[in-house]
């Protein structure tokens, strides 16, 4: 279960919430939400219709319904529907993300993005990381950091995010490139390696 103490920026209480751990919690729990408890019964034995659902197992899922419906739970609860244009993966790296920005915000810090966009890296979340990470603008990020998420990028074949890291103008020529005065650039033929030996490993595996 979730334990928490305070209030979040939404107002969400998590002193009030009773959580499940005994059986004065379930009836507590019970008498809260009366006038849906029975309905929520009902529902659940009527979706199990034709399983080998036990009356147990149908106790426990009540158990879970009741807690979900308090307010400062109920309030972190994502929906996602199978008709949704949207992917599953999407949905919860959103949660995740919006997470982290509430979490960083109650603690007056600043959100990690370089550790949201490597994870977002790692989820192909192209859509989420541009509407809630990225906002058009990584001019905060410092060079080693572009770097290692345009690499990452590369080597995880995500083109979507190596266009949009392209467009707000990662400087590619000081990454591949070693700046001579008065000389012809020379390349840098250790990126290129590092590219190479980690396209070596995918094909191994």
């Amino acid at each position: 279960m979730i334990h928490r103490t305070g209030k979040d920026n939404d107002g969400a209480n998590w002193k009030q919430v009773i959580d499940i751990k005994t059986e004065d919690d379930i009836e507590k729990l019970k008498t809260k939400f009366r006038p849906y408890a029975d309905e929520i019964r009902d529902g659940l034995r009527e979706l199990s219709k034709g399983s080998k659902t036990s009356d147990k197992q149908i106790d426990e899922l009540h158990k879970y319904f009741l807690y979900c419906l308090q307010p400062a739970v109920r309030s972190k609860i994502r929906i996602f529907s199978l008709d949704s244009n949207e992917s599953l993966d999407n949905t919860i790296f959103e949660a995740i993300v919006e997470a982290k920005q509430q979490e960083g915000s109650q603690q007056n810090k600043a959100v990690n993005r370089e550790q949201l966009l490597s994870l977002a890296l790692a989820w192909n979340a192209i859509h989420v990381a541009k509407e809630y990470i990225i906002k058009d603008d990584l001019t905060d990020l410092r060079p080693e950091t572009k770097e290692k998420l345009f690499f990452d990028a590369l080597t995880n074949n995500s083109p979507q995010f190596i266009d949009t890291f392209i467009k707000l103008n990662f400087d590619l020529s000081e990454m591949f490139y070693e700046r001579k005065t008065n000389q012809p650039w020379k390349l840098k033929w250790a990126q290129l390696l590092r590219l190479y030996k980690k396209d070596e490993k995918k094909n191994v595996k």
